[in-house]
């Protein structure tokens, strides 16, 4: 995300500067100001995207290494009682 700002930066001074010299007009240095920005917020919501999805990801593989071996979510396990036990009392 550094790199982007730096890089709009960088591509924003050449325009204004290229509009100070006469190379091209206020008009076109607008419009090229507007697309460079455009691009970079453009990049930027990709980069937050896979950064979240990432993140996402990360979450659930911890939660998947925490749980209990074959513990999947939905399954039932009944534990029957050794025999002989239900009837005796204590």
């Amino acid at each position: 995300m550094t790199a982007i700002a730096e890089r709009v930066s960088a591509e924003l001074a050449s325009i204004s500067q290229a509009a100070r010299l006469g190379h091209i007009t206020r008009d076109q240095a607008e419009y090229l100001t507007q697309e460079r920005y455009q691009l970079a917020a453009m990049q930027y919501q990709v980069l937050a995207t896979l950064h979240d999805s990432l993140a996402h990801e990360m979450i659930q593989a911890s939660a998947r290494s925490h749980a209990p071996p074959g513990n999947n979510a939905g399954t039932i396990v009944v534990v029957q009682p050794p025999l002989g036990i239900e009837g005796k009392s204590r």
